[in-house]
């Protein structure tokens, strides 16, 4: 174990260990197997160990070779400083992430060592503490990253950056229910699915696109710094104190542990089995990808289909691609021509331009254009919505303002009513008390 983490063992602790293992007859008390004595933590365990346990599933190249999709997600995970993050990939074991769950203690945006991030949980009945610096570093994740980028901004706008990469308006993104199959371009489509099964792991049968997704999207194709860890360390916190639903964060708890000694090999009975990768199966479970003949058909919705590889078309570092609009709609059924083949040497799919001796004209520039002048459209639709929403507050405040004029004109003719019948009053007892003086003026506003 690196000297760099923290490891703190009272003494009852240490002493309760060396009583249990000289007993070899004595067994875990199943309601309470870690021996944990904090009430927060047992009552956690309890709640953790009746929910379903799934292992978490992470990107698989070969797949991503055959859609060529995988230099385009290279692409995206190295520009915030996750390509070696993808590479973490580790099975799910249920003892170490009940007890890692049940006891990890997190200080990233209060608390006080919140400023150099705090991530603590027991394991073997020990409490191990480590920095956010300490956290990242187990991940291959970047270090002494700002406080700033720790959470999503509030300037992050998830509904517009939806209306970029789907086939929506910003006004039809709602965090809890707009699915991801309404994300347009493939390469955006899987790194979601990545996101999803892994940095933000869960039992995502609705499929629903989060927020926190959108911005590490967003985050990717724009190049801007994020905290990687900070935002793993709060939904590992936040899957433990949740009272229902799967966990799939287990496999990316295992790192945790193997910083402090934990040794899958002689752990195996209690590894969780199931599917881990993001592999052609699992695509086609998720009704996102189907294999036709030699032809595989990215699956879109109302039965539409594209045949992939198709890097023109698929790369996200060709701006015209952001949002990708398919248009084939073969038969799902009907056997198509073979996809180009890729070299088993490389990853990379070579793009394939004709010269214009051999092609006049070239239809893709034409198809790029149009793409370019859809998104434009959709973005002055965006400005036009949000303008009209805009419009509607100010002509509602103006109809509050008018009848506010209303209501003061009313109050001051009521008001100067009330003075002249006030004075008329005045006038008439003060003639009836000084009969022989002059009368006072008449009211006069």
């Amino acid at each position: 174990m690196s000297k760099r983490y923290k490891t703190v063992a009272s003494k009852s602790t240490t002493k309760r260990h060396k009583s249990t293992s000289s007993s070899s007859a004595s067994r875990p008390d199943p309601n309470n197997p870690f021996n944990l004595t904090d009430d927060l933590h047992l009552k956690r365990f309890k709640t953790l160990a009746s929910r379903p346990l799934f292992p978490t599933r992470y990107y698989d190249e070969y797949t991503l070779t055959r859609l060529g999709l995988l230099d385009d997600i290279y692409w995206l995970f190295q520009r915030v400083g996750m390509r070696q993050f993808l590479d973490v990939r580790h099975h799910t074991y249920r003892s170490i992430t009940l007890e890692i769950l049940s006891t990890i203690h997190v200080e990233i945006l209060q608390g006080h060592r919140c400023n150099d991030g705090l991530v603590s949980f027991r394991l073997n009945g020990i409490l191990h503490e480590l920095t956010l610096d300490q956290f990242n570093a187990i991940y291959n994740l970047p270090t002494n990253v700002d406080h700033h980028y720790r959470k999503v901004p509030d300037s992050f706008r998830a509904s517009f950056f939806w209306s970029n990469i789907s086939d929506q308006y910003p006004n039809q993104y709602r965090p809890s229910t707009s699915k991801a199959t309404h994300i347009q371009n493939p390469c955006f489509r899987y790194a979601q699915r990545i996101l999803s099964s892994g940095l933000f792991g869960r039992d995502d049968s609705a499929n629903v696109a989060r927020e926190s997704e959108l911005y590490f999207l967003s985050s990717m194709y724009h190049a801007h710094l994020v905290d990687v860890g900070a935002h793993m360390a709060r939904h590992f916190h936040a899957v433990a104190n949740r009272t229902s639903g799967g966990i799939a964060i287990g496999g990316l708890l295992t790192p945790l542990a193997m910083a402090f000694g934990f040794d899958p090999a002689q752990h195996e009975h209690d590894r969780v089995t199931g599917p881990e990768r993001l592999d052609f199966h699992a695509l086609e479970m998720m009704h996102m990808c189907r294999h036709v003949g030699e032809t595989y058909m990215w699956h879109y919705p109302n039965k539409v289909y594209f045949p992939l590889p198709n890097t023109d078309r698929t790369s996200l570092q060709n701006p015209a691609n952001l949002h990708f609009m398919p248009e084939e709609t073969p038969p799902p059924d009907q056997p198509l021509p073979p996809a180009p083949d890729i070299p088993s040497s490389s990853h990379h799919i070579p793009h394939h331009s004709p010269s214009p001796s051999s092609q006049p004209f070239d239809m893709s520039l034409l198809y790029d254009s149009i793409q370019s002048l859809r998104h434009t459209q959709l973005e002055m639709q965006a400005t036009q919505l949000a303008m009209r929403d805009q419009l509607g507050r100010y002509e509602h405040r103006l109809d509050g303002i008018d009848q506010e004029i209303v209501q003061l004109r009313e109050s001051q003719t009521s008001y100067q009513h009330h003075i002249e019948d006030t004075y008329s009053s005045w006038r008439d007892w003060h003639m009836r008390r000084h009969p022989d003086d002059s009368p006072p003026p008449p009211f006069d506003p």
